[in-house]
């Protein structure tokens, strides 16, 4: 189909049945694609619905000493950028520069709680934030 490799004969992978025969001509090119961006889809990267940077409130239901009764969660763009116990800890991390990147395990623990309504949206000034993702997908949430 790309291209990728040389010959006339279908692929390598077809002549293992681990191809579907896009190659031979078994399948079409547009079952092919549609059959692709199916498999892609659940890998797909939400867009940040939010106007800026976040921090996630997560109240503990019974906090055991020294737990926190809540912890503050500072998260940019799907970023993780580290959790605090309190406000004030955490709006002063987040006026510093993060060397954290983008973790797809993250991502999904993220969406998971804000899909779920598991945490209190605030920005970075500690007033609440809409939260746009509350009970969207719930069917496909991993």
């Amino acid at each position: 189909m790309l291209g990728l490799e040389k010959g006339r004969a279908p692929c390598f992978h077809y002549q293992l049945k681990r191809c579907d025969g896009a190659c031979a001509g078994d399948e079409t090119a547009e079952e092919h694609n549609a059959r692709l961006l199916s498999a892609l889809d659940g890998d797909r990267i939400a867009a940040w619905p939010f106007p800026g940077p976040l921090l996630l409130r997560e109240h503990t239901l019974h906090p055991v000493d020294p737990q926190p009764p809540e912890q503050f969660y500072w998260v940019n763009h799907w970023v993780y950028h580290g959790h605090f116990n309190s406000i004030n800890s955490a709006q002063r991390a987040a006026d510093t520069e993060s060397r954290r990147r983008f973790d797809r395990d993250s991502y999904h623990l993220i969406m998971k709680a804000l899909v779920r309504g598991q945490v209190e949206v605030l920005g970075l000034d500690g007033k609440p934030v809409s939260n746009p993702l509350l009970g969207v997908g719930r069917r496909r949430e991993r």
